[in-house]
């Protein structure tokens, strides 16, 4: 059932916003590339018309030159030696010195740059986001919590916040957990991140501090709709939740969530019953 869904199944398809889109997108889409509207946000303009002239097998592809933030107006951006480390907020050196990548946060400069908030970019106004991926280097919270009215209505959210403050005023893991709980999410994927610290052991393989995490979130239906507060679903945005929890290999919610939907008429039964092995769940090609 998953693997024949439509664009027009699914309403016209996934829609991902990519926040702080460097680099190609991860492999784990792949296997629905061809279902995916994709925007992604870079403020650099060059990039962004460079990435949009790169072959790629999405569904449509469109890249913003907006920066990101908690509200509209002009921000300092702080460059790094390391593209990657590039953040409206100062890195934090005296924290950073302590550890073997402390270079890469060296800065090299600031320009200045326009953000807005999620909430205000014009061009989202028809998008109504699926999946939303936060890589903010330390503003994870600040845009979330104000593009709220976009974040409450996708079902996939990823995050990357530090479990410690590697720039000055940086979200940390414990604030955006607070809000995505708040927000009827679930926590399905926690990749944790170590960097030694400098000295004779900075190149020794093994276990180190943590520093930060890659997340993925899952919105919670069946406890949203017992507590009254699922909000309108359509029999696309069910299936797209479905497709989704396929994509990050959670059959087991997958199919709590099938239960729901199908007692909300948004599934038949026979439906229901070609999701009940594991197999269903497999999307690869």
């Amino acid at each position: 059932m998953l693997k024949s869904l439509t664009p027009k199944d699914l309403d016209g398809g996934v829609n991902l916003l990519d926040i702080g889109c460097s680099g190609a997108p991860d492999e784990k889409w792949r296997p629905i590339r061809r279902l995916v509207n994709y925007i992604g946000f870079d403020p650099n303009q060059a990039e962004c018309e460079r990435l949009d002239a790169e072959p790629r097998e999405f569904l449509s592809t469109r890249h913003l030159p907006y920066a990101l933030a908690g509200e509209d107006g002009e921000r300092e951006l702080f460059k790094t030696k390391s593209i990657y480390c590039y953040s409206l907020l100062e890195p934090k050196h005296e924290w950073l010195e302590r550890f073997s990548y402390a270079d890469l946060f060296e800065v090299e400069g600031t320009i200045p740059v326009t953000v807005k908030a999620m909430s205000n970019v014009a061009e989202l106004a028809a998008f109504d986001a699926d999946v939303v991926k936060v890589d903010s280097q330390g503003l994870d919270m600040e845009i979330l919590r104000n593009g709220r009215d976009i974040v409450s209505r996708a079902f996939y959210v990823e995050t990357e916040p530090g479990f410690v403050e590697h720039y000055r005023g940086e979200n940390t893991f414990c604030q955006v957990a607070g809000l995505m709980g708040e927000l009827g999410y679930l926590l399905f994927g926690l990749t944790l991140c170590g960097v030694p610290r400098k000295g004779p052991f900075a190149k020794r393989k093994g276990k180190t501090q943590v520093m930060w995490g890659q997340n993925v979130w899952l919105k919670d239906y069946v406890a949203l709709e017992a507590e009254g507060r699922a909000g309108t679903l359509t029999r696309a945005k069910a299936l797209k939740a479905l497709l989704l929890c396929a994509v990050e290999g959670v059959p087991d919610f997958g199919y709590e969530l099938a239960v729901c939907f199908r007692g909300k008429g948004l599934l038949s039964g026979q439906e229901l019953e070609s999701l009940s092995s594991e197999s269903a769940w497999n999307l690869s090609e």
